[in-house]
């Protein structure tokens, strides 16, 4: 049996509202930045709110017809990309959009399998990898507050995600009763520190480090025209 099959699942309701939040932001933020038929975002979003529910639903069980589900999706999507490869909108997206659908698309077939804990940071992870392929055509203001809402929301997840390990350690080894002092005399250490600056410093940082870097709009047109031409001398 596997480390995934041993993995117990994930319960925390806030844990998984979060990572919903992040999965409908960077599914719109795909849409939005690449022309994206309306049928392709309305089933998009459907798709990760019932697979969403799906998985929580039936943590606790295996169902075989959510997997087919999950192959079907997939077939979906590629058959999606393919077709907007062949014929492009002759745009700036002609090279990324499909790209971006194809993630986007995975991304949210894969709310149905969030069932243990690492599956939902899984999940996280690919939505970052969708901001990232959106880089290249989304270069505003907007998409930067779309990050960094983002990033708020990872800061969040990995709070409750620590609550979560938390309480499923406490289950599996408890704490032994503190010994009683009889003497007196001894000075307990004072509880410090706040939660909320330790989960304000993640985007703090991000909003530095955007600041702090130097900017190469110019670097990526080239890098991206010659992708496209398949040059790569160009590169």
């Amino acid at each position: 049996m596997s480390q995934a099959e041993l993995e117990p699942p994930e319960d925390s309701i806030p844990l998984r509202l979060i990572v919903f939040a992040m999965t409908i932001t960077c599914i719109t933020a795909s849409c939005i930045f690449v022309p994206t038929h309306w049928g392709v975002i309305v089933l998009t979003l459907a798709l990760a709110l019932i697979g969403s529910l799906v998985s929580y639903q039936y943590r606790h069980q295996n169902q075989k017809w959510s997997q087919w589900i999950v192959l079907a999706g997939m077939l979906g999507v590629g058959a999606n990309a393919l077709n907007e490869f062949v014929h492009p909108m002759n745009s700036v997206t002609d090279f990324w959009g499909p790209v971006v659908h194809f993630i986007a698309g995975t991304f949210a077939l894969h709310s149905f399998d969030l069932k243990a804990r690492s599956n939902i940071n899984l999940s996280a992870m690919l939505g970052a990898l969708i901001l990232c392929a959106l880089s290249p055509v989304a270069r505003s203001i907007y998409f930067g507050g779309i990050v960094f809402g983002y990033i708020c929301l990872g800061s969040l997840m990995l709070y409750f995600d620590c609550l979560s390990r938390t309480q499923h350690n406490w289950l599996k080894k408890p704490m032994q009763v503190a010994p009683v002092s009889l003497s007196g005399g001894e000075r307990h250490r004072t509880a410090s520190g706040s939660t909320n600056l330790t989960m304000g410093l993640l985007p703090l940082a991000a909003l530095i480090v955007f600041l702090a870097v130097p900017r190469s709009d110019n670097l990526l047109d080239i890098i991206l025209s010659s992708l496209k031409t398949l040059n790569p001398a160009a590169l």
